[in-house]
């Protein structure tokens, strides 16, 4: 059974609900944030093994939270969704050193297939 660690980052709180509860049940454990700098405190604090990253949020958006978190994080597990403007930011994630990206609507099966490969 997984033990790991992770961090969800998202605005919207019955995303980051349904996240929490469906990663729980996997048997992982999960931290919350609401954005960009709350993230980017928790990952000092939790340690997460994995951050779950949107891109468009309040306050600091993902493109910009993963550019810091590779700053003094550069192995940590990041995997970077958006709906938004089509999936675009995506490519720009990835470029910027997202391990792996999700389109939302969110696929659970596929976000499942996706931690565990990250998480090896």
């Amino acid at each position: 059974m997984p033990t790991q660690c992770i961090l969800i980052v998202d605005d919207e709180v019955p995303i980051r609900q349904l996240l929490v509860d469906y990663l729980t049940e996997l048997g992982y454990r999960t931290a919350e944030a609401c954005d960009g700098l709350d993230a980017l405190e928790k990952v000092k604090v939790v340690a997460p093994d994995l951050v779950i990253l949107d891109l468009v949020m309040p306050e600091q958006e993902g493109i910009e939270t993963i550019h810091e978190i590779r700053k003094t994080h550069k192995d940590l597990k990041i995997l970077a969704v958006s709906g938004a403007f089509a999936g675009q930011f995506l490519r720009t994630a990835e470029l910027l050193g997202a391990n792996a990206v999700l389109a939302k609507p969110l696929n659970l099966v596929e976000l499942a297939r996706l931690v565990k490969k990250l998480l090896g």
